[in-house]
């Protein structure tokens, strides 16, 4: 048994008991992106604000890179990245840009694939207390970020969630 969580431009689940890939009744394992996030007022594109999609997704984490490049300029300060790489509509691209400037430590990238990676482990950790799965797998670019990325998400399952559940987890 596993799940499978895709980080992209949605942010999907798949949930496998025993070798058969579970479905609920409307056909899909689950969705993580309209859990809601405390502190976050972003809208969402299903009439909600705080959905973890608007922090989490591709679309989210470019919007979150251009606030901040935008804010640190607007402070007086550079960044090597161009807030320009992160508009739409192919977010991938720009999330590439931001791990590889993460891998090079990057501040600015460096947080804001920390922040992400938290939110992401702090949702998880909920998915593993919830169905307690003998392995978690993520897809995502933002793995090519192990250092960073995987490494926070793994301390916020930890930290969020029952030592039982996490103790022999497979991440």
């Amino acid at each position: 048994s596993f799940i499978n969580i895709i980080t992209t431009d949605h942010l999907g689940i798949a949930i496998i008991v025993n070798g058969e890939r579970w479905l609920g009744q409307s056909g899909l394992s689950g969705d993580l992106g309209h859990l809601k996030v405390v502190g976050n007022d972003r809208p969402c594109y299903c009439g909600a604000s705080g959905c973890l999609r608007t922090k989490i997704t591709y679309m989210g984490i470019c919007q979150e890179a251009r606030e901040r490049i935008c804010d640190l300029e607007r402070e007086g300060g550079n960044s090597e990245l161009d807030s320009a790489d992160f508009d739409g509509p192919s977010y991938r691209s720009g999330v590439e840009k931001l791990v590889e400037a993460a891998n090079r430590h990057n501040t600015l990238a460096t947080g804001i694939l920390h922040d992400a990676a938290t939110e992401l482990g702090t949702a998880l950790a909920t998915v593993v207390s919830l169905f307690n799965p003998a392995r978690l797998y993520g897809h995502s670019v933002l793995t090519e970020a192990p250092d960073l990325f995987s490494e926070q998400g793994r301390l916020m399952i930890r930290k969020n969630c029952l030592e039982l559940y996490s103790r022999n987890l497979i991440l």
